[in-house]
């Protein structure tokens, strides 16, 4: 899980910027319309899909990778603890007045409230801090960022593909 969804290659885990940008997205409409009215939005993923976005988020990062030589008995990275089978993640954006520098975003994992990186604490941050932390996935752009690996596909492959992805067919 460590190598194909997870911090071993940046490729694995860069691939959820779409539902990153996707909630900057949801979350700055909100604010743009002075919105503190209570809404949610639901991503039901498989764990294919969930582990690289908690990676995204720097979420169970440890200082050293994981390799078969040096397994660290107390590392952050255990599936099997944060990607078991029902594991959510949420993001909580709330609001006592209608200002930008008033909205804080909270993180929760399995129902718990957890520290996300730029983040002081598990409470989350100010808008402003999150969105200077995680800014970049607003410049997400998956087919850019997926073309080098699509283009080595068999030409055939990757016509196919395309028409899917484009709703060619």
């Amino acid at each position: 899980m460590y190598h194909d969804h997870g911090y071993q290659h940046s490729i694995t885990y860069k691939q959820a910027c779409i539902l990153g940008k996707d909630v900057i997205r949801h979350f700055r409409k909100r604010i743009d319309r002075g919105n503190n009215a209570t809404d949610s939005t639901a991503y039901f993923v498989n764990v294919e899909a969930f582990v690289p976005f908690l990676a995204l988020f720097g979420l169970f990062k440890d200082t050293e990778a994981l390799t078969s030589e040096a397994i660290n008995k107390n590392r952050l990275w255990r599936t099997s603890k944060f990607a078991g089978y029902g594991s959510n993640f949420g993001l909580l954006l709330s609001s006592c007045t209608g200002e930008s520098t008033n909205y804080w975003v909270t993180a929760l994992h399995n129902e718990e409230k957890i520290k996300l990186p730029g983040c002081d604490t598990s409470l989350g941050c100010s808008w402003d801090k999150f969105l200077n932390e995680y800014d970049f996935l607003e410049d997400c752009h998956f087919f850019r960022l997926c073309i080098r690996f699509t283009r080595r596909m068999c030409r055939p492959h990757n016509w196919h593909l395309s028409y899917i992805m484009n709703n060619w067919m």
